[in-house]
């Protein structure tokens, strides 16, 4: 299938969820902007019970840099 020259839509959002059990298991979600302006996201993300997550492994990678412990901090504090 082509894929269009343009994007559909101003964002795009791919979400996996992978791994068979709590201790193996990952989420990844893909968050990209397709407009030519910064926009401001909010992203809720709502899950099954049976799914834990652990938030002390949790990893922020933004524009091809991984982002260490406090990364939501230092993205909101860049932006102001």
């Amino acid at each position: 299938v082509d894929k269009p020259s343009q994007p559909l839509t101003g964002i795009d959002v791919t979400r996996t969820l992978t791994g068979g059990t709590q201790a193996q298991g990952r989420l990844r979600v893909t968050i990209q902007n397709n407009r030519e302006h910064d926009i401001e996201l909010l992203y809720l993300e709502t899950m099954p019970w049976l799914v834990t997550f652990y938030l002390h492994t949790l990893a922020l990678t933004v524009d091809g840099v991984r982002r260490g412990k406090h990364a939501f901090s230092q993205v909101q504090a860049e932006q102001s």
